[in-house]
Parts: structure tokens; C-alpha cells; sequence
């Protein structure tokens, strides 16, 4: 699961950084 959403995150363009906050349970 982790390699899609890194994919999923390499296809977003750059965002400013943001406060790291629990998107998915079990991160």
C-alpha cells in the first residue's frame, strides 16, 4: 500500500509543506 501512495505522491505536483496530520488510519 505504501508504494501506491508514494506513486499517488510523485504524480501530485510540489505542494508547501503542511503539518503532518493522520490522512489514512494506520500511518
Amino acid at each position: 500500500f505504501k508504494a501506491i501512495q508514494q506513486k499517488m505522491e510523485s504524480l501530485q505536483p510540489p505542494t508547501p509543506p503542511i503539518p503532518k496530520t493522520p490522512k489514512l488510519p494506520g500511518l
